[in-house]
């Protein structure tokens, strides 16, 4: 859900009553214990085993990338291009060079696109907007695409958004996407919830993968709907690092087929909910159906580590959540599943999932939240 921000108080005080009348000792742990630092020892070694796939395919592609061909790349004439081409062999270029490279990198209509580590982040003064570009996107291990200092005035400003369009893939192994949060708390920036990292909505069948995103003045993503009203579909989060987000580290707003893995969510604060993971509908959006979360750990955030608030979804959808082999961690609130509509069917099942903090949580006759014990 996207909070007006004059409703900020009056949302962080309804949190905190509920919190404290409605809630399950802190001790509480449900489920096989997964072992965190078992669980964290894995999502390093799958982070690892990732940026030596990825120096592999960029070592594979390396004779594709010797020689620049723009016109052909332009025209999807050519299967595969690096971001560097539209540099013109500047490898320290400054924020109004590298945002215009990318983003006629990123409108290529190639099967697979290298946006290559340089000696400087990638520092970009606008949002960077993919529709119908290249089919596959591969991060350098060590590439940095970070907010240039004193952009992103605009409130809805998101670092990337993708919509509808060709992109199955983004693979950023070893990479990082960085905004300047602590600069949009400050007085020269109109306050806002949402200059997102990545942005995506009404996407099909995406995987974005390795990437760690960082400090943004929203969420680190945010899975929503575009204008054709269609929730996200056949969306798989993997091996992400989301950390020090203002918002959340995921926003949830809609979605039909969403597997979440391997992830880590960690220190969300700025604006509330400010949770690890959100699950929270504006009004007519889908709804929740096939949503998976597992292996993945959410720890350190100011709010809930898992946040589910349902009060505006139609109760004619139906709520299909599941939790497996993951852990949540309570900065006090672990787990916060409220606002459910009378008539609203659905199940949020957790399991072999370790939850550190306090519980709250609204089931009705045709609700239910599945706990193992």
């Amino acid at each position: 859900m996207d909070y007006p921000e004059n409703s900020l108080p009056a949302v962080l005080g309804l949190l905190v009553i509920i919190t404290l009348s409605l809630t399950i000792p802190a001790c509480h742990s449900l489920g096989k214990d997964p072992g965190i630092d078992g669980l964290r020892e894995r999502m390093g070694t799958r982070r690892k085993e990732g940026v030596l796939r990825a120096r592999a395919r960029i070592g594979e592609l390396a004779s594709f990338l010797d020689i620049p061909n723009l016109d052909a790349a332009a025209r999807g004439g050519i299967p595969v291009a690096s971001a560097a081409w539209w540099l013109d062999g500047n490898a320290t270029p400054d924020a109004k060079s590298s945002t215009a490279a990318l983003r006629a990198a990123l409108s290529a209509p190639v099967d697979v696109l290298v946006i290559p580590a340089l000696p400087v982040p990638w520092l970009i003064d606008g949002t960077l907007e993919l529709l119908d570009g290249p089919r596959e996107i591969i991060l350098e291990p060590g590439c940095v695409i970070a907010a240039a200092a004193g952009a992103f005035k605009e409130t809805n400003a998101s670092l990337i958004k993708i919509g509808t369009g060709r992109t199955r893939l983004i693979s950023g192994y070893g990479a990082t996407l960085s905004m300047r949060g602590d600069d949009y708390r400050s007085k020269d920036y109109a306050p806002s919830q949402w200059r997102h990292g990545l942005e995506l909505r009404s996407v099909a069948g995406l995987v974005v993968e390795g990437l760690e995103i960082r400090d943004t003045g929203g969420d680190g993503v945010y899975v929503g709907e575009g204008k054709n009203k269609m929730p996200c579909s056949g969306l798989v989060l993997r091996d992400l690092i989301l950390e020090a987000n203002h918002r959340q580290g995921i926003s949830v707003i809609s979605a039909n087929g969403f597997l979440m893995e391997y992830c880590r969510v960690a220190g969300t604060k700025g604006t509330p909910p400010q949770a690890g993971i959100d699950f929270e509908p504006n009004a007519g959006t889908w709804g929740f159906e096939r949503c998976v979360i597992g292996s993945s750990v959410f720890e350190r955030n100011k709010g809930a580590a898992m946040h589910v608030h349902l009060v505006k979804l139609s109760a004619d959808r139906k709520v299909d959540i599941v939790v497996r082999d993951s852990v949540l961690v309570g900065s006090p609130l672990a787990l916060w599943i409220r606002g459910v509509p009378k008539g609203l069917t659905g199940t949020i099942d957790i399991g072999e999932t370790q939850v550190r903090g306090l519980v709250t949580i609204k089931q009705t006759s045709t609700f239910s939240v599945r706990r193992e014990r």
